[in-house]
């Protein structure tokens, strides 16, 4: 977790909810089993447990009647997984105390539920942080406040956020779990290739029975601003229900979108990749006293670009993309532009110290290109980190079929790949260290990381980061879907819709092994260049 995460974290908690409840119960002579079961076969309980639809359990009763320790009963019920069908969902509560002024306002609840939930969720930080860059401490103040309105949103938003995890699937006997390299391991060895399952055609998920209950994405209303801008960057194209970037900002086509729910994704993904390395955000060996002049290409919502800013305050900061989505409360020495990376760049030759490129799989047409603009642009003696992963999953011990979502994901997107003349599968071809060396960089070095897509490992870590990464796929799968599935392989909606749904229902079970290979590789521009 990064400092600005753990400042944010020690703003948002005033109390631990879990400490209250242990000072409660201590206070009133211990919690007495018996004297809460018998809720668990009540109606209404039942009824609150097993039906998605009826979300309130009210339990009323005078003062002294003992609805504070039946609820520190059904906590324990449920924190333990002792109740059917909730074995693994995310438990947040709160006790008010009148008494107490720290937790007797709507501000503390929120702040008390906001807690439990990143202790579970890390990844709903990112989101808080959000607002939190903007607000300060302020965004956490009592109700009477301006800010209390953008925080109780931010609540609301971050529940709907946290998926509860899958149960974990135990390998099958004789299998050693699947490898999540650390930055020293080598590079995939023969053994390491991806299945070659054949691409199954889009009438197949159109012939199959899924539930379609809140997977399906295609067709809804899209946020739309409130202020009428003329701008003509924000004259965002839409398809199938879905906004993307402007025409008049680029020639070529970007297919990934740009709205609301696509953002979201990009900011899981930031925290995901930001734990994967610690906290660190970059692995270069930077002069961190002598960087003057940094870049972030395709920054997307713009975090990374914000927390670097944050943590080198004597260096601007600039985060290019083609589309204006970023946050504008920012760190005085970062700024964003808009700009198209495959075009020639604007800023003058021997200017930066460090270029960052993150996740442009499948964006970029002409790599050799993209990487001269860049050598142009780096100082002598400057860096240059790319992040980046296949489109293909890996899976070691048999467990991802042929015909599963899947494992077809990366059959969809290697044919796409054939039909656009993108590449999606940069680390396998070796398309950054080519690139980059075709350029006349140096100093090329890389390491392999292989990430859980969903939470199977048995490794703490590793299993946090499959979490991310599921909740981001299930999140918006059709994000990456419904601009190439209809217009490149002729897919219908029907089919799109519930493709999206079967690779959701294998994203929660976790009984597929499948983990996706990232790479980082850093160059560097000669001293006497």
């Amino acid at each position: 977790m990064s400092e600005k995460d753990q400042q944010c974290l020690k703003h948002v908690r005033l109390t631990d909810p879990r400490h209250d409840k242990t000072r409660i119960e201590q206070t009133k002579g211990g919690l007495l089993p018996d004297s809460y079961r018998w809720v668990l076969d009540n109606a209404h309980f039942q009824r609150w447990r097993d039906y998605p639809q009826h979300r309130l359990l009210w339990i009323k009763g005078d003062p002294g009647k003992g609805k504070t320790m039946l609820l520190c009963g059904i906590i324990d019920e449920l924190d333990q997984g002792k109740i059917a069908d909730v074995r693994h969902c995310n438990v947040a509560y709160f006790f008010c105390q009148a008494t107490d002024s720290r937790i007797n306002n709507a501000a503390a609840v929120l702040r008390g539920l906001m807690y439990l939930l990143i202790e579970q969720q890390p990844f709903v930080l990112s989101h808080v942080r959000k607002e939190y860059n903007r607000a300060g401490n302020n965004l956490f103040k009592d109700a009477n406040t301006p800010t209390f309105h953008p925080f109780s949103t931010t609540m609301s938003s971050s529940l709907k956020k946290a998926q509860s995890p899958a149960p974990e699937a135990k390998s099958p006997k004789g299998k050693e779990k699947s490898p999540t390299p650390g930055p020293n391991s080598p590079a995939a060895d023969e053994s390491s290739e991806p299945i070659e399952a054949p691409l199954l055609a889009g009438a197949h998920w159109g012939q199959q029975e899924v539930d379609e209950d809140n997977d399906s994405t295609l067709g809804s209303d899209t946020e739309s601003s409130t202020a009428s801008i003329s701008s003509s960057i924000l004259h965002y194209r839409n398809v199938l229900g879905r906004t993307y970037h402007s025409d008049s900002v680029t020639d070529g086509e970007y297919w990934g979108p740009n709205d609301a729910k696509a953002n979201e994704l990009l900011d899981i993904v930031h925290a995901a990749m930001v734990m994967l390395f610690d906290g660190k955000l970059y692995t270069a060996p930077l002069n961190e006293k002598e960087i003057k002049n940094a870049i972030d290409i395709g920054t997307g919502t713009g975090l990374w670009v914000i927390d670097f800013a944050d943590d080198h305050p004597n260096c601007n900061v600039i985060g290019t993309d083609i589309s204006p989505i970023q946050p504008t409360w920012l760190p005085s020495n970062a700024c964003f532009e808009i700009n198209d990376a495959t075009k020639e760049w604007t800023y003058q030759e021997d200017y930066f110290d460090f270029i960052h490129l993150r996740w442009l799989t499948g964006i970029i047409k002409d790599w050799n290109a993209l990487y001269k603009e860049a050598y142009r642009c780096a100082k002598p003696g400057a860096w240059i980190e790319q992040l980046d992963c296949d489109a293909e999953w890996y899976c070691f011990d048999g467990t991802m079929p042929n015909d599963s979502a899947m494992a077809q994901w990366g059959q969809i997107w290697k044919e796409v790949g054939r039909k656009t003349g993108l590449e999606f599968n940069v680390v396998s071809s070796s398309t950054m260290e080519t690139g980059l060396k075709n350029a006349g960089f140096t100093n090329i070095t890389s390491e392999d990381y292989y990430v859980p897509v969903s939470p199977w490992s048995d490794d703490p870590k590793m299993k946090q980061l499959g979490l991310y990464t599921s909740v981001a796929m299930t999140h918006d799968v059709e994000g990456f879907l419904v601009y190439f599935m209809p217009n490149y392989l002729g897919w219908t909606p029907k089919e799109i819709t519930n493709y999206a749904a079967t690779i959701r229902r294998e994203f929660r079970e976790a009984k597929i092994h499948s983990n996706v290979r990232w790479r980082m590789v850093r160059a560097q521009k000669s001293l006497d260049a």
